[in-house]
């Protein structure tokens, strides 16, 4: 849903996964040292993603009925259904922050760039959160970006040149694909 990618007319192409990502932010009873944690579940993915002190951002795929259940659901219905798919390796699990949702649709740009425009990331592709597929589509998009107007600008080239956007769309859109 890139406002962007919207006001440059930039249609894109997709679909829903018929599924939807909860996420939130939770503290453990015990350190995590670090440890991410994923189960692949019938509904899809459950994973734990360590973040400072004893604290896990998750990401948690489920059917639209159960998020709507867990998401408006009270706090401790939510709590215990979490601590069953995290099991208790962290010990009990307190929920800090969220939960909110999201639905899960694959998503791609017909065009990466529009004059003096780029689009990267989110605003040109999404896909399923599925082992952070998405952040390293984003992040290759950064940098063949960075690499290609660094590289005009000392050259003193114009760092919104079509031919360099052309570039970029063409050599994004096979990986991204």
């Amino acid at each position: 849903q890139s406002t962007v990618r919207e006001l440059a007319k930039i249609p894109a192409t997709g679909w829903d996964y018929g599924r939807s990502a909860i996420v939130a932010t939770i503290e453990a009873e015990h350190d995590h040292d670090g440890t991410a944690v994923q189960h692949f579940l019938p509904a899809g993915t459950f994973a734990l993603l360590p973040m400072s002190h004893r604290r896990f951002s998750i990401v948690w795929v489920e059917k639209p009925d159960q998020v709507k259940r867990l998401c408006q659901g009270s706090r401790e219905n939510f709590e215990r259904e979490l601590q069953q798919r995290a099991g208790h390796e962290f010990g009990a699990l307190t929920l800090i922050e969220g939960p909110q949702h999201f639905p899960l649709r694959l998503q791609i740009a017909r065009r990466l760039h529009a004059p003096r425009l780029a689009l990267l990331g989110d605003a040109a592709h999404t896909t399923h959160p599925l082992a952070g597929q998405g952040l390293s589509l984003g992040l290759r998009d950064v940098g063949f970006l960075t690499h290609h107007l660094s590289q005009n600008a000392r050259l003193g080239l114009d760092i919104g040149a079509g031919d360099l956007l052309d570039a970029y769309d063409r050599s994004r859109r096979f990986e991204t694909v």
